[in-house]
């Protein structure tokens, strides 16, 4: 539970530090997410932890995938999925790994304008983006941009 706990937090930080500001309004502490989650299965928490956001960009879901693998099978669910909520952005935290030809079918949803970025539960188990060694990124205006080129 505490690598779910972990994953959540810094997911929640990374989308509010993106502008979808309702991300702050879902923390919890680890007591409160253990209490949460207690007498709940792993799968079950997984399932419950899905969350939908509005933002700059539009709305964007936000998935703890189950299965350990995510295939072509799994992109094909998630798509119609986000169909199904009119949801073109999405976030997938997986488990283990991505099968070559998933990677693909993303790969290809991506030109055609879903975007769906896939992260592993132990890549977000801490918040790269917060480490003292890590400078502050922004987005630079127009103006910025043709001076730095």
């Amino acid at each position: 539970m505490d690598k779910l706990y972990l994953s959540r937090k810094t997911i929640l930080e990374l989308l509010y530090d993106r502008g979808y500001s309702q991300a702050k309004t879902k923390h919890m502490s680890l007591d409160e997410f253990k209490a949460w989650a207690k007498g709940r299965d792993i799968d079950t928490v997984k399932k419950e932890m899905e969350m939908t956001f509005d933002g700059p960009r539009g709305e964007i879901l936000i998935i703890w995938q189950i299965p350990l693998k995510l295939g072509s099978q799994e992109i094909t669910n998630l798509i119609s999925y986000m169909k199904e909520l009119d949801i073109n952005r999405a976030i997938v935290i997986i488990e283990g790994s991505l099968t070559p030809h998933a990677k693909g079918t993303i790969k290809t949803l991506r030109q055609e304008g879903t975007l769906i970025d896939i992260f592993t539960v132990s890549s977000t188990q801490f918040n790269i983006s917060k480490h003292v060694l890590v400078p502050l990124h922004q987005i630079c205006s127009s103006s910025e941009k043709s001076r730095l080129m």
